[in-house]
């Protein structure tokens, strides 16, 4: 009987397309046309971290559909969620600083065809999918750091104690997948996390409410397509007063297209020795907003709308198989003020009194 690919598999080689373009130019410029409130000068943007406590979310839900010869393969929905606390120290005497990110919590979900997948490291041990419950609970209480310096992240470290603490898990497979995963970004993974690379988003030169401006995203290493670069469009739609900041609201849409290129399979996990695939074409769109807090120097709310289309070739044992590959997907991440519980007053001594006196 020849060998096949699993299910799960094809949906991993799915999923892993969901982070590639955008077609830009008829959102941005229905954007455009909405009429922005601020009406002051233009104003320079620039990414830097102010000192302080910082909650974050991020969340990613994917939607993936596999076809072949007309016919649906695999369809999977996936819910990923962390949370967790970023502190952002002052900096120091050379103007760099060390930003350290503790996860939380993790929220998981998977389900592929009739099979569901559940994990909430929040809730009891025993309503956790013993598949995944003790990779996620690997999560809690790591921290990991990164370099910061002129508004530029470097220097991330930690992946590798992640790794060591999902390894001792004993997660089985699964583990391995996950850590086969991580590795392939490893060194990238804590930055994406705490500014997402929309921190390219930033104009080099004061802007206004609608101006629009060309952005390019440096190539970075994707699963499944390998580095990729993006590029785009980004307007300035409004500047907005949260909380007495400043809050620019920039719309943006940015796209990578992909072809002819052999598929990484290592970097979805152990992979067959005895399977290859490659990419004929691949096109993602990714369009989202993202509010840029000018006094903080981050983006403390990014939500990004994305679809990906396109066809892959895979071949087992010297037999090809063209399949159709559709994404959708629906991320967010939330950066919000910290409130330090407050320090308990201090207890006030009983007065002292001489020997022998009431």
């Amino acid at each position: 009987m020849p060998r096949s690919l699993t299910p799960v598999f094809l949906a991993a080689v799915c999923c892993a397309a969901a982070q590639l373009e955008v077609r830009a130019d008829p959102w941005i410029d229905g954007q455009k046309k909405q009429n922005p409130r601020y009406q002051g000068p233009k104003l320079r943007l620039a990414v830097k971290f102010l000192p302080g406590p910082h909650s974050l979310q991020r969340t990613v839900n994917t939607k993936e559909t596999v076809s072949a010869v007309g016919r649906t393969m695999v369809k999977m929905q996936s819910s990923f969620s962390i949370f967790g606390d970023v502190d952002i120290p002052k900096p120091g005497p050379d103007g760099a600083q060390e930003l350290a990110f503790t996860c939380r919590r993790v929220k998981y979900s998977l389900a592929v065809d009739n099979r569901a997948l559940r994990c909430d490291t929040d809730a009891p041990e025993e309503k956790q999918a013993k598949e995944v419950g003790p990779i996620f609970s690997a999560f809690v209480g790591w921290k990991g750091t990164v370099q910061a310096h002129r508004g530029a992240l470097t220097r991330p470290q930690g992946m590798e104690k992640l790794t060591e603490r999902i390894q001792a898990a004993k997660a089985g497979a699964q583990a391995e997948q996950m850590t086969a995963r991580l590795g392939a970004r490893m060194r990238e993974f804590l930055a994406e996390l705490l500014v997402e690379h929309w921190g390219n988003l930033i104009p080099t030169t004061p802007v206004g409410p609608g101006d629009v401006w060309k952005v390019k995203m440096p190539a970075r290493s994707v699963p499944f397509l390998g580095k990729t670069e993006f590029d785009g469009e980004c307007l300035l739609r409004d500047i907005e007063e949260v909380e007495g900041s400043k809050v620019a609201v920039l719309d943006f849409a940015i796209r990578a297209t992909v072809e002819n290129q052999p598929v990484d399979l290592a970097a979805l996990g152990p992979a067959p020795e005895w399977a290859t695939a490659k990419i004929v074409k691949m096109s993602v769109w990714n369009i989202g907003t993202a509010h840029f807090n000018i006094a903080l120097g981050l983006s403390t709310d990014v939500n990004v709308n994305g679809e990906a289309t396109g066809g892959v070739t895979v071949e087992v044992e010297g037999r090809k198989t063209a399949m159709d590959l559709e994404v959708e997907v629906r991320a967010r991440n939330l950066l919000t003020r910290r409130k330090e519980p407050a320090a308990a007053p201090a207890r006030a001594s009983a007065p002292q009194t001489e020997r022998g006196n009431p």
